[in-house]
């Protein structure tokens, strides 16, 4: 490959690259999260359940597909900040 073609494919990648790098959020430190946080619970995990859902006709046309989905209740024993949860309820 010539330099030009080398240049142009440095500039497609970079071009390609650079909408993504922007998407990345600095690390947070514990008082910003605090602060951005609509609520705070400490509790204990009584169930975690997953599935697996087929991805649609359309992501199976580039390959398998399974999109993994979870879900975890917790037993709310203390709550630091907020108002959408109750100590002792299942959240």
């Amino acid at each position: 490959m010539n330099q030009q073609g080398i240049l142009w494919t440095l500039i497609a990648t970079m071009a390609w690259a650079a909408p993504v790098a922007l998407a990345e959020l600095p690390p947070l430190s514990s008082e910003q999260l605090h602060s951005q946080a609509s609520d705070i619970i400490q509790g204990k995990i009584v169930a975690i359940y997953s599935y697996d859902k087929p991805g649609t006709p359309e992501e199976m046309r580039r390959g398998p597909w399974v999109d993994t989905r979870s879900v975890a209740e917790v037993q709310v024993t203390k709550i630091e900040k907020g108002e959408s949860f109750k100590q002792g309820e299942v959240a």
